[in-house]
């Protein structure tokens, strides 16, 4: 479903049922515009999305998933369509 709008420098995974889309040398509002792009192209569907940046996050990759596993959570709690990007 989001295949065709991930860039071919982006890394597309599967983490506990859950997409991951790592956008290196990407910052916030950058990985916001992919997020809305994925949005848009999904808006069918009920997805919930969180945000994490290095190192404004946190300086390690288990941290950074950590962070976006909550964020993520807390996405989901508020309904389709939340975008979590910091807390």
């Amino acid at each position: 479903m989001l295949a065709d709008r991930i860039r071919s420098s982006d890394l597309l995974a599967e983490k506990n049922s859950h997409l991951v889309v790592l956008m290196s040398e990407t910052d916030g509002s950058g990985a916001q515009i992919a997020i809305d792009r994925y949005k848009n192209r999904a808006d069918e569907h009920d997805l919930c999305f969180s945000l994490v940046t290095f190192p404004q996050d946190s300086g390690t990759a288990d941290d950074l998933m950590e962070v976006g596993e909550r964020r993520l959570r807390e996405a989901q709690e508020r309904g389709g369509g939340t975008v979590i990007v910091s807390g």
